[in-house]
This record gives structure tokens, sequence and C-alpha cells, in this order.
């Protein structure tokens, strides 16, 4: 059973399958440099905050 859907999984069925995939990896990678950027501006704002 295993193999079966290890098989699927390298193997899109067919070729909106493997558009859809793509969508879905473009926009988790744009979402974690998101995320990355914002940690990033409220680690940079923070020291001041304290600071006031």
């Amino acid at each position: 059973m295993a193999e079966k859907s290890e098989a699927k999984q390298n193997r899109p069925r067919s070729q909106s399958e493997q558009d859809r995939q793509q969508r879905l990896n473009k926009a988790l990678r744009e979402n974690l440099l998101k995320r990355k950027q914002q940690s990033r501006s409220r680690q940079n704002l923070q020291p001041s905050e304290q600071k006031s």
C-alpha cells in the first residue's frame, strides 16, 4: 500500500495536478518570505520601543 501512495506523490496524474502543485508551492514560499520579513521588522522595532 505504501509503495502505491509514494508513486502517486512522485508522479502527479495530470498537467492540471502539476499546475495546482506548483501554485501551492509558490504560495507557500511567498507566505514564508512574508512571515520572515514581518518577524524581522518586529525584531527591529522592539529595541527602540523598550528604550522609550
